[in-house]
């Protein structure tokens, strides 16, 4: 699905909306990833991953006071997909027998967001971006 939506210039975000449309029509689909390594593409949500998990180091933004240059390592990018699957499966838990519906696009959207909250305003809520 991926491959059609990026295909016809629906950037990430609507990509992820549009399947979400599609869910609401009961054609619930999900990815297998989060995308993590599709640097440009990914920033937004893999900063707020990385916010979200205590490492601000990680975070790939000019306003980032380490410096950091977005180089990351193969092994960084696992950490984070692997920390990202484990706060899935953590809300998931926390969520079950909730109406909830826990996703990767839910998880990406909601880091997504969050990174956008930071940015906006110096002490963002962190109280109930995930279940």
């Amino acid at each position: 699905m991926w491959c059609v939506t990026s295909s016809t210039r629906f950037g990430r975000l609507a990509s992820f909306s549009y399947l979400e449309y599609l869910r609401i029509m009961r054609l619930n689909l999900d990815c297998d990833q989060l995308f993590l390594e599709d640097m440009k593409g990914s920033q937004s949500h893999r900063n707020g991953l990385a916010k979200v998990l205590g490492r601000d180091d990680l975070d790939w933004h000019g306003s980032n006071p380490t410096g950091f240059n977005g180089k990351y390592t193969p092994e960084m990018l696992a950490w984070l997909n692997k920390e990202a699957a484990l706060l899935l499966a953590e809300a998931s838990q926390r969520a079950a027998g909730k109406p909830y519906v826990l996703r990767r696009f839910v998880l990406h959207a909601r880091v997504y967001l969050l990174y956008l909250q930071i940015m906006a305003s110096p002490e963002p809520p962190l109280s109930g971006c995930l279940p």
